[in-house]
């Protein structure tokens, strides 16, 4: 007999799904306040997921005074589980709770208490201690929380603050891209548990979401590519991952390792952890997306072609992958020395000297005095003597 349960403390609900072998049927027993009610059948397993669903958010618009917001948050997450959204996805959305809106809000406030004036100092309270990427992904967890509810009927959804406007672009300059010799390098101070997983996301450039969440069945080694389902990509669909030999390498030690079905068993934070530890000890700034950056920009500047570059990694559109371009400024430095064209010119003076009698002609020159009638806007050129409105030149009039 299978059981799944869904706990609601706050509103003293215990509700059961539970699949009875010798009925056949699907069984939803529901408790409140310890009171045991009337259970509902159902034919199929996804039938009762769906008539649980349902009867949760029935109990929640029926309570939804005083409601708590870490209430209404367990039920999304359960609920966007349930409709099989990707675990990265989830995990990043309680990192969001813990870390930013329970502090900001009060995860026992009522959820129909928390109006637009607390949202938006949630909001531009989070650009001191993150960047404006990551503050506008806790403003759409904030969002969807509130979408849910007020689908639902718990609350009525309050204004939201717009999100910080931000482009890729614009910090494309910030990104660090380390060449493969530098990396090479990097690998030695990575801890042996996790160094095939930084490998892999070197020599591929996949997302880290995506790599923790490759599985053995989705590996094709003889055909040298890893195909994801959309469920697990960022795009939301199915992706093939290109593999070249480190990382076909990298790949086969690590399911030697694992006994599971997972290829990289160990979460997201302590891959960070022992990355930034190495990171620490090679003594180079560096984080796990500039990994992804750094392989864009290094088969860029190798000469591949931007459209099998948008292959290769997955990007949605040639516009994306034109942002790494930005990385190829020594390469475009080297391309234009390659064809210069020298000429017997002479050396120009030094820009330092030109600054300084600058400066000081600036400092010693006299103020111009008042413009004549019908010349204001214009400024006088050429030397002294010469009309102001003749550009610089004088003009003889005669009557022969």
């Amino acid at each position: 007999m299978s059981r799944r349960r869904v706990r609601l403390p706050s509103a003293g609900i215990e509700v059961t799904i539970e699949h009875r072998a010798d009925r056949g049927t699907w069984h939803l027993d529901w408790k409140r306040s310890g009171v045991r009610h009337r259970p509902r059948l159902a034919t199929t397993k996804s039938a009762a997921i769906a008539e649980a669903d349902r009867f949760v958010s029935t109990i929640l618009r029926r309570g939804a005074g005083g409601l708590p917001l870490i209430h209404v948050a367990a039920h999304m997450l359960l609920h966007k589980r349930r409709v099989g959204r990707a675990e990265g996805t989830l995990t990043a959305m309680k990192s969001h709770l813990r870390a930013h809106i329970f502090p900001a809000l009060g995860k026992d406030t009522p959820i129909d208490h928390i109006d637009a004036q607390m949202l938006r100092d949630l909001m531009y309270g989070l650009v001191d201690v993150v960047d404006l990427k990551s503050a506008n992904r806790v403003h759409s967890t904030v969002s969807q929380i509130f979408a849910f509810a007020a689908d639902r009927g718990i609350c009525e959804r309050p204004k939201l603050p717009k999100r910080f406007p931000e482009r890729a672009s614009d910090n494309a300059h910030a990104w660090t891209i380390v060449e493969p010799p530098e990396l090479k390098k990097l690998f030695k101070h990575v801890d042996a548990e996790v160094r095939p997983a930084i490998v892999f996301l070197a020599n591929t450039g996949i997302r880290v979401g995506s790599a923790l969440a490759t599985r053995k069945k989705w590996v094709d080694l003889p055909q040298g590519i890893v195909r994801y389902p959309a469920a697990v990509v960022k795009q939301r669909r199915a992706f093939v991952q290109t593999l070249n030999a480190e990382a076909t390498r990298a790949l086969r030690i690590a399911m030697e390792r694992s006994r599971d079905e997972d290829v990289f068993p160990f979460s997201y934070w302590l891959l960070r952890r022992r990355f930034m530890t190495a990171c620490d000890e090679a003594e180079v700034e560096l984080t796990i997306k500039d990994l992804r950056h750094s392989m864009v920009s290094n088969m860029l500047a190798a000469g591949e072609p931007i459209h099998v570059v948008r292959e290769v990694m997955g990007h949605s559109s040639i516009q994306v992958t034109s942002l790494y371009a930005h990385a190829q400024d020594a390469a475009k430095r080297a391309a234009v020395a390659s064809v210069a064209v020298s000429a017997d010119l002479p050396v120009p003076p030094d820009a330092t000297s030109r600054a300084t009698k600058r400066r000081r002609s600036s400092r010693t020159r006299k103020p111009a005095g008042k413009l004549p009638a019908g010349s204001r806007g214009v400024t006088p050129v050429g030397h002294k003597g010469l009309e102001p409105l003749a550009n610089g030149l004088r003009i003889h009039c005669s009557t022969d």
